[in-house]
């Protein structure tokens, strides 16, 4: 599964790494052989993988959730492949609970008191302020380049494949985006250069929230919500187009 999502994203792929830490550590406490034939993975084996995860390693709600889906999505694979005749997973099995944490987004009234609140960091603040207006992930704005925002008679336009998901997005860039934008530079040159949301970055990104009286917990990803609130329920945009402006290949997921 390392191999088959190389082209993917490098926080798709680190989940695989994860996973296969996680489970030769579930086979050594269980007294499994990890390299053993795929076929003696039956229900009892991931019940006890399940339980492992929560009760043994600790892990809470969506990292649980996410390492036995993972899982699933492997021995589903496998079993494409003709590697596996039986998958447990397409039975009636429990999955680790979810997290019942709220999804964070910011008001329009929130993101002008960031915006008018001084902060040093102000690559960080412009960053932040530009996914909000145009909902690109993270790690598609570390990386984005001034040969992403092609000016085509005038208009400037965000034109990239996203990382994740290596889909297209492309629009018009909004005015209030565009004047968060540095000097232009070279094509090949990074439009938010040393931009690294690291744990760092993120507490100062909370402390900027804080001085300016946001008291949410807001993350990277809350600019990503924050543009997907205001255009569903403020611009009142249909779902499917929103759907697109994210970059998502399925409705649902919006």
């Amino acid at each position: 599964m390392i191999d088959l999502k190389a082209d993917k994203s490098k926080n798709t792929i680190r989940g695989y790494h994860n996973l296969k830490r996680a489970l030769e550590r579930f086979c050594e406490a269980h007294g499994y052989s990890f390299t053993m034939d795929l076929n003696r993975i039956n229900l009892q084996f991931v019940d006890k993988y399940r339980l492992w995860l929560v009760n043994e390693e600790g892990y809470k709600g969506d990292t649980a959730h996410k390492y036995f889906s993972l899982f699933g999505s492997t021995l589903k694979k496998a079993k494409s492949y003709g590697r596996l005749y039986n998958n447990p997973y397409d039975g009636d099995v429990e999955y680790p609970k979810k997290s019942e944490a709220k999804m964070v987004y910011l008001t329009g009234e929130e993101v002008q008191k960031m915006k008018y609140t001084p902060f040093k960091y102000k690559h960080i603040k412009n960053a932040f302020l530009f996914m909000c207006h145009t909902g690109i992930r993270q790690g598609d704005c570390c990386n984005l380049i001034w040969g992403d925002l092609p000016n085509i008679d005038g208009v400037t336009k965000l034109n990239v494949k996203t990382q994740k998901a290596k889909t297209d997005i492309y629009f018009k860039l909004p005015k209030v985006a565009l004047d968060l934008l540095p000097k232009r530079m070279g094509d090949a040159d990074k439009v938010f250069p040393n931009l690294n949301f690291d744990s760092d970055t993120n507490e100062r990104l909370r402390m900027w929230a804080y001085k300016s009286g946001v008291k949410k917990h807001i993350t990277p990803h809350t600019a990503r919500h924050t543009f997907a609130f205001w255009m569903l329920s403020v611009n009142n945009t249909p779902l499917y187009t929103v759907s697109k402006l994210l970059g998502h290949t399925n409705a649902r997921t919006t």
